[in-house]
């Protein structure tokens, strides 16, 4: 989902949470807010709920018919809203956690920000000295890249295994992992706070891991947590998680206020992505200007 997405999505839900506390209808509500809707492929996914839901299906079901436009998070946290009747805090969950989401990706773009620039330096140098074998040499990377993206795209083997090289990556794999336990504990807090069963809270986080190896490791701690073992101590034979996350896990079992620090946790990722990042980015630019060198030695 783009940044517009996110944007668009903040102001439904901070729309649709304000009508619900003023008593208007659901459906109005859902048609009101498709009319403010800039977004034109947001806008027919709720003129397209708002039908279903005025002939009788439920919100949570409607929401499920446009998976592109809302995740498994933001139609679970809708779900719980309508069984439990309350469904403005449900809109006002959903509302904070693409608020976290579209700030996260902010920070994801700045990670981006210096190679990009890089890619394009090159292709202007590629453009400008066409007499050398830099043109070749910049148009076989971005068929290489193209290449890549596809097969990560069409291959789901491709990209578990190259997920699995990424996550062995000197920084750049510290701040793959980060950013998918901290995608995941966001989304299981905010799950769990919204009373959303446990054993479901994780099925439903698990599916916002983008990386395919942690989110293997959170999916085979399912069973055991299934089977009747804790919390902490099935993702601790994974392998994966943190050590503190893994203490903090067992302290909020023992005194029975998981849900504070399933909350904690996610700051604890967040905080631990934010500094993945930084070292990134510190690195990057040194790694960026050698193969900027290395363009530029091949241009003459």
């Amino acid at each position: 989902m783009s940044r517009n997405s996110d944007r668009g999505l903040i102001i439904l839900f901070l729309h649709l949470e304000q009508l619900e506390k003023a008593g208007v209808p659901i459906s109005q509500s859902l048609a009101e807010a498709a009319k403010e809707t800039p977004e034109r492929k947001l806008r027919g996914a709720l003129e397209g709920i708002a039908q279903q839901v005025g002939q009788g299906h439920s919100l949570q079901e409607s929401m499920g018919f446009y998976p592109r436009a809302f995740d498994e998070t933001l139609i679970g946290l809708v779900g719980v809203g309508e069984k439990s009747g309350k469904l403005a805090r449900a809109f006002g969950l959903c509302l904070d956690y693409v608020r976290k989401r579209d700030e996260h990706r902010r920070l994801m773009r700045k990670a981006l920000r210096g190679p990009t620039i890089s890619v394009i330096t090159i292709l202007a140098l590629a453009l400008v000295r066409r007499h050398t074998l830099l043109p070749d040499v910049a148009l076989a990377s971005a068929l290489l890249i193209a290449a890549f993206i596809a097969l990560r795209r069409w291959l789901e083997v491709f990209r578990h295994v190259t997920d699995r090289l990424f996550l062995a990556l000197p920084v750049v794999g510290t701040f793959l992992s980060e950013d998918s336990w901290a995608r995941f504990a966001n989304s299981l807090a905010m799950l769990f706070d919204a009373g959303v069963p446990l054993r479901a809270a994780l099925k439903t986080a698990a599916e916002d891991v983008p990386n395919l190896v942690v989110r293997a490791s959170v999916e085979e701690a399912l069973p055991q947590i299934e089977a009747g073992a804790s919390l902490h101590a099935a993702f601790r034979e994974t392998g994966r998680m943190d050590k503190m996350a893994l203490a903090m896990m067992k302290a909020g079992e023992d005194t029975g206020n998981l849900g504070h620090t399933l909350r904690e946790l996610a700051e604890f990722y967040e905080k631990r992505c934010a500094d993945a990042l930084t070292a990134l980015q510190q690195v990057s630019g040194p790694v960026l200007t050698i193969i900027t060198g290395a363009y530029l030695y091949l241009g003459f």
